[in-house]
């Protein structure tokens, strides 16, 4: 199947009017799930169309959850909270969309953010989404960002704080780090998670952003490389995945593991080929790329289970992953792979009563529209403006993929 240009820019299109009528029924204000998300699409459908109306509604997104926050609005959390509207804000800013004094603008907010990420360290939350990873994802990016030396001080602190902390809570085998964490809340399996949600994947993900600062970098490798040799020793092929979802307390893994962007060989896989550029380690990039080829053969629902087209375990989550991977590597398998997930998610959109015809499923067969980035059509609008645009975004970021 061609991918018809017309058929995205009309795709577009909808998206951007349904987002004009319904982004104020979010109740939440991050870039995965809230406003935050939507507006990066208004920014990044301005920039596409240069259009200045779309760029004016981006900014009147921005100031209603700011408003919220004024309001009472204090769930600090990246995914859907304070610290993604935080995150937004500075990625705005860094990449020249809005022109603000974050300075002033988020002093009040980052001392707050900062408070709460000591709590999140303290209650052992490390998650990505809902946890002290996101925080201090943005956090890292106030750092490199901010003029204030003393918020600059106070931040450096903060990012210490939680890699002392990280090291600490890691369970610390031969030089192998692992963290264990409730996998299934409702029936309370505790493991070690793989993937890019929630799990060794993220882990990952933040230790490559802070050895990234010239600061942290003798403090962060011991702690980065032991978490890399982790997930290298537990890499063990069973003809349809290499890493598993999970591994329990007692050892049993939950094998075969998706294809999706949330949990499964794809993310785990970017982050090692990330891993290989940084520390220049060909073993492991040659290694990722023979998972990442593996993973762009898998197509069969019945493998994948993509089922819906939005980015946490769908069609468009995958597309994204691939386009990324093609675009450091310049391996056509990558390539074919991203039109592949791209195709498969248009295909999805023929709900009459979804978003653009999109819904995502919930549970074992309910389907629900859905606004957002993470599952809703923000995100499916944000990867076709990937696929469109010759120039790449890294709005990708806020998924823990750039």
């Amino acid at each position: 199947m061609k991918i018809e240009k017309e058929l995205l820019f009309n795709k577009l299109e909808e998206i951007n009017n349904l987002i004009d009528i319904n982004y104020k029924e979010d109740p939440h204000i991050g870039p995965l799930i809230g406003l935050s998300g939507s507006s990066l699409f208004k920014f990044y459908y301005s920039k596409f169309l240069n259009n200045k109306k779309e760029n004016d509604k981006g900014e009147e997104i921005i100031i209603e959850a700011l408003d919220r926050i004024n309001k009472g609005y204090n769930n600090p959390n990246f995914s859907s909270g304070i610290a993604g509207l935080c995150w937004t804000l500075d990625h705005l800013y860094s990449n020249k969309f809005i022109d603000l004094d974050l300075d002033i603008l988020l002093k009040d907010i980052d001392q707050y953010l900062i408070n709460m990420l000591e709590k999140k360290i303290s209650a052992k939350n490390f998650d990505f989404l809902h946890g002290a990873i996101g925080i201090v994802l943005y956090l890292i990016n106030r750092f490199k960002n901010t003029k204030s030396e003393e918020l600059k001080s106070k931040l450096f602190n903060s990012i210490e704080y939680f890699l002392i902390n990280l090291q600490k809570t890691s369970i610390n085998i031969e030089n192998t780090n692992k963290w264990y964490s409730i996998i299934d809340i409702s029936s309370n399996i505790t493991g070690v998670g793989f993937g890019l949600a929630h799990g060794m994947a993220s882990i990952l993900g933040i230790l490559l952003k802070i050895y990234s600062l010239k600061e942290f970098q003798e403090s962060s490798i011991t702690i980065l490389n032991g978490t890399i040799n982790y997930l290298m020793e537990h890499k063990r092929f069973d003809s349809k995945s290499f890493f598993p979802s999970y591994i329990d307390t007692n050892g049993n893994p939950l094998k075969p593991s998706r294809v999706a962007w949330c949990y499964g060989d794809l993310g785990i896989a970017l982050k090692l080929y990330q891993s290989s550029k940084i520390l220049n380690n060909k073993y492991i990039e040659d290694e990722a790329i023979k998972i990442l080829t593996h993973t762009s053969k898998r197509t069969d629902p019945k493998d994948t289970r993509v089922v819906d087209a939005g980015i946490c375990h769908g069609s468009f989550g995958n597309s994204i992953l691939f386009g990324k991977i093609y675009h450091y590597t310049k391996i056509d398998e990558f390539k074919n792979a991203r039109d592949f997930w791209l195709i498969d998610g248009i295909s999805k959109g023929n709900m009459k009563d979804g978003y653009a015809g999109y819904k995502k499923k919930v549970g074992s067969n309910n389907w629900e529209k859905e606004l957002n980035v993470l599952q809703g059509i923000a995100g499916i609008g944000l990867s076709i403006l990937d696929y469109l645009n010759t120039e790449k975004n890294n709005w990708d970021e806020s998924l823990m993929i750039s």
